[in-house]
């Protein structure tokens, strides 16, 4: 027979493991918003309002499933913490070592990977 004091903790335990997680989620979301989606757009498609007004290079289209399964975690890392020049990418695509910390950029990786369809 279970006790209910070992229901309850467990209960707390995956209480929390459900929390942490979405709190992952929420944070990527909430800084892809506020970094990101200017140029990315709200769906990740390279279509922001800054990237209308940007003639070269085309900014990246993150919702393309295909194109960012080339990408590792780390790679997507590298990219936004030492900017898109430091993987061969676009120039105009900043650095954000400076701005976030890694595990915003750890939570941001984990939403871009939601937004690739």
């Amino acid at each position: 027979m279970i006790k209910p004091k070992a229901i309850i903790k467990v209960a707390a335990v995956l209480w929390v493991c459900i929390v942490s997680l979405s709190t992952v989620r929420a944070d990527g979301k909430e800084i892809y918003k506020a970094q990101c989606l200017k140029c990315h757009g709200t769906e990740g498609k390279g279509d922001g309002p800054t990237a209308t007004m940007l003639k070269l290079p085309k900014v990246g289209n993150l919702s393309d499933k295909k194109s960012m399964q080339q990408y590792s975690d780390e790679d997507l890392f590298k990219i936004i913490t030492e900017g898109g020049s430091a993987f061969g990418k676009s120039k105009v695509m900043p650095s954000y070592k400076n701005k976030l910390s890694e595990d915003e950029i750890r939570s941001l990786v984990e939403f871009l990977k939601t937004l690739a369809k």
